[in-house]
């Protein structure tokens, strides 16, 4: 029998030391004054050096809820690690944060809650909030794409509509908490170097499989949890270049999403939202006008396209031919809107059109899923 109802398991790495801290000072009010098997608070640390380790042993000292720590003397690389904090958990839910992450108020009596309300749930999805990395400028919700449909609306998912309604949620890893039984037997049967190889979204497999076997799964609309939108991982590693970011974003989750057993309409579903939120028309506009954007890239650009969204009708009325535009003339109609924007704001103009058709979307989904459920 596990020891703790749920165990908030956080990977961290060099460079975080800071804002670990904060997140382990933020949660540890939020479960001061708790029973004692309620939390527990798992660190595996890969190989940092900038102060982590002591301050975490200074921490340990008087934190409200017992607090694990281990550290691996060598790097060995992000999935590993995050492996590694659920086994040296306790507990018969785990959620794994990001050591970058923070949760708002009362997100952790929310989440307890819920789990009580509801015993034998597979895994929950909680609602969050995107700041920049300062936490000081709020951005917003995510995109309603990302979202289930009448995401202001706390309740179960079963069957297909797990996947489904989270396929894409499901690849921001600080917004699930999951059964740790479940997540094991999957981690088991997949096997860990092979996990590894699945790059950015070995969690976003876990949870899909977990998905496909569970009888239920649990949507909590309430905000539990804060992600900082300009400190993408992918992103960094891209040195934020946009188009090498939506590539290999594109490529790995439909590669975990072939590797489900996931059926093929919700694959499409999921197919056509990423579409959208990635390699819409203004997107390949976007990328097009940067100039580390070479014609082999561009070329590669019009290949892959093709090759995932050939599919989809959408792509070849709205995206393929922009696929084909000169990137010196994207460049110089980029340059005049900078130019034109103090006084036609013509970025937000088309970023407000991006937000009016996802929502269209988003509605047409909703009607999808209310007829299939009639």
């Amino acid at each position: 029998m596990p020891t703790f109802t749920l165990s908030i398991c956080i990977p961290t790495h060099n460079g975080r030391c800071e804002t670990l801290n904060a997140l382990l000072s933020c949660v540890g009010e939020q479960c001061t004054g708790l029973e004692s098997t309620a939390v527990q608070v798992c660190v595996s640390d890969n190989a940092s050096n900038d102060g982590t380790e002591a301050m975490i042993s200074k921490l340990q000292a008087d934190y409200p809820v017992p607090l694990t720590y281990f550290r691996f003397d060598q790097d060995m690389r992000g999935v590993r690690n995050f492996l590694n904090v659920v086994d040296i958990s306790d507990a018969e839910y785990c959620w794994l944060i990001g050591s970058d992450d923070m949760l708002p108020p009362q997100s952790v009596a929310k989440v307890l809650a819920n789990l009580r309300e509801w015993p034998g749930l597979s895994g929950m999805t909680v609602n969050k909030l995107n700041f920049d990395k300062t936490l000081t400028i709020l951005v917003g919700p995510d995109h309603d794409l990302v979202l289930p449909t009448h995401p202001n609306y706390t309740r179960p998912l079963y069957g297909i509509d797990i996947a489904d309604s989270l396929g894409i949620s499901f690849t921001y890893m600080s917004s699930h908490i999951f059964h740790r039984d479940a997540w094991q037997n999957v981690v088991d049967e997949f096997g860990r170097d092979r996990l590894c190889s699945t790059r950015h979204f070995p969690h976003t497999y876990i949870f899909l499989r977990i998905a496909e076997k569970s009888s239920q799964w649990y949507w909590l609309s309430d905000y539990c949890v804060i992600q900082r939108m300009d400190n993408f991982c992918i992103l960094d590693e891209n040195e934020n270049f946009l188009y090498e970011y939506a590539d290999e974003f594109t490529h790995d989750l439909i590669q975990v999403w072939n590797l489900t057993d996931t059926p093929s309409i919700v694959k499409k579903n999921l197919l056509n939202r990423l579409y959208f939120i990635f390699w819409n028309p203004i997107s390949i506009f976007v990328y097009l006008s940067d100039p580390r954007l070479s014609i082999r890239k561009q070329i590669s650009m019009i290949r892959n396209s093709i090759s995932r969204f050939g599919g989809l009708t959408k792509f070849w009325f709205f995206t393929f031919p922009i696929l084909f535009m000169p990137t010196a003339l994207c460049r110089a109609l980029m340059h005049l809107l900078d130019l034109t924007d103090r006084w036609v704001p013509v970025r937000r103009l088309l970023h407000w059109l991006r937000s009016v058709i996802a929502r269209w979307l988003s509605f047409l989904r909703a009607g999808s899923r209310s007829t299939e459920d009639t």
